[in-house]
C-alpha cells in the first residue's frame, strides 16, 4: 500500500513539474507572435514565426524594433521607437522619435510606405522570462518618393515576444 501511495505522489509531482509554457515541443519557450493589419481594405497577416522584437542601442539610447513579415508576399511592417519603462505608451504620428514603415516587393504594388499620420499604442508585460509587447496601430502610410502613393492602414494589431 505504501508503494502505491509513494508511486502516486511521484507521478503527481512529475506531472506538475513537467507542465510548462512550452507549446512548441522543442524545449524552447514559445515566442511566436501575431501581426495583423487591414491595408486599403484587404486583410494582411504576418507569419506567426516571423513576428518579434529586439531592443538595441544605436548610440542615442535604447530602441525597440518590431517586425512582422509574411513570406508569401515578402511584405513586412517595421516599427522602431524609444524603449519605454512604463507598462504602456501611446505614440501619435508624426514623431521624430519613431520610424513606422510598411514595405513590399511587388505583390501589394511594390514599394516602401512611411507612416505620415496615425497612432501606435503599445503595452508591455513580462512573465516567465518573456517580454511581450501588445499593440494597436493605424494610420496613413505614404511613399517617400511619390506622395500620391498612399496606403491606409486600419485595424492593426500585434503581439511580439522576446526572451529576456
Amino acid at each position: 500500500m505504501n508503494k502505491l501511495i509513494y508511486s502516486g505522489m511521484v507521478a503527481a509531482i512529475f506531472s506538475i513539474t513537467a507542465c510548462n509554457n512550452d507549446n512548441n515541443n522543442d524545449g524552447n519557450p514559445d515566442t511566436n507572435g501575431t501581426f495583423h493589419a487591414v491595408i486599403d481594405g484587404s486583410a494582411w497577416d504576418a507569419d506567426a514565426d516571423a513576428v518579434g522584437f529586439v531592443v538595441a542601442d544605436y548610440g542615442s539610447g535604447l530602441t525597440i524594433a518590431i517586425t512582422g513579415t509574411k513570406a508569401a508576399d515578402t511584405a513586412h511592417f517595421f516599427f522602431t521607437f524609444p524603449y519605454f519603462t512604463a507598462s504602456d505608451t501611446v505614440i501619435t504620428e508624426p514623431s521624430s522619435d519613431t520610424d513606422l514603415r510598411f514595405q513590399d516587393n511587388g505583390t501589394l504594388g511594390g514599394g516602401l510606405w512611411l507612416e505620415e499620420t496615425g497612432t501606435l499604442d503599445v503595452t508591455r508585460t513580462t512573465q516567465d522570462g518573456i517580454e511581450t509587447l501588445t499593440g494597436t496601430f493605424s494610420g496613413t502610410f505614404v511613399d517617400p518618393f511619390d506622395s500620391t502613393s498612399v496606403k491606409t492602414v486600419t485595424g492593426g494589431t500585434f503581439t511580439a515576444k522576446r526572451l529576456i
